[in-house]
């Protein structure tokens, strides 16, 4: 699997409406990574994480 060198910007001392967008950055990139997951799985005939 390996591992992901994400960058993602530095949400210390930002206010709420500076921190959503990285939030919602860090959601899309763990919902991707699942998806990665669960096609490898599949492919091996093992269940989904889902």
């Amino acid at each position: 699997m390996g591992t992901r060198g994400w960058q993602l910007e530095d949400p210390a001392g930002q206010g709420v409406e500076a921190v959503r967008p990285i939030r919602d950055e860090i959601k899309g990139l763990i919902e991707g990574l699942i998806a990665e997951i669960d096609a490898k799985k599949q492919s091996l005939g093992r269940p989904s994480l889902r």
